[in-house]
């Protein structure tokens, strides 16, 4: 079997064609994580992967919908703390709240506890769509990872 054979689409369609299908499917959808949009998505996903011979399923998982809301949390706990480091009488809380901002932005990036995000942010539900192909008792294993939400739009996402 060629490469173009087990790429193609269902009924020896042009693989191209059944890409830009899939795409102009999906790119009207808004995105969000953990939003209804992104459960459309994944199921829409999973379906063509399953068009395309593969074993594809939804799975969930607890998510939290946005990291830029901790993070601009503790931006501006920082922002203030810096203002109040500025007076002599406010020293000690500008260090503390610096020091606390600084602990707490590294344990956010870090991907340690997150206790920031739990605080500001509620958990929601992440669609992820898991797919196998293949000869499973292959010796090595290939693995794709890849996004389907999308970023929220604005000045920073625009393209």
């Amino acid at each position: 079997m060629t490469a173009d054979e087990r790429t193609a689409a269902p009924g020896g369609a042009d693989p191209r064609a059944g890409l830009r299908a899939t795409i102009e499917r999906l790119a009207p959808i808004e995105r969000l994580p953990c939003s209804a949009g992104e459960r459309t998505a994944a199921s829409l996903i999973a379906a063509r992967l399953r068009e395309l011979g593969c074993a594809a399923r939804v799975e969930t998982e607890p998510a939290y919908a946005s990291y830029a809301r901790p993070v601009g949390a503790l931006s501006a706990l920082a922002a203030v703390s810096g203002l109040l480091g500025d007076r002599f009488a406010g020293r000690l809380a500008g260090t503390a709240g610096g020091a606390a901002a600084a602990a707490a932005l590294a344990d956010e990036i870090s991907y340690g506890r997150q206790y920031a995000r739990r605080i500001v942010s509620p958990r929601r539900t992440a669609f992820n769509v898991v797919a196998e192909a293949g000869d499973r008792t292959a010796a090595r294993t290939l693995v794709v990872m890849a996004h389907h939400d999308a970023a929220p739009t604005g000045a920073i996402f625009d393209q």
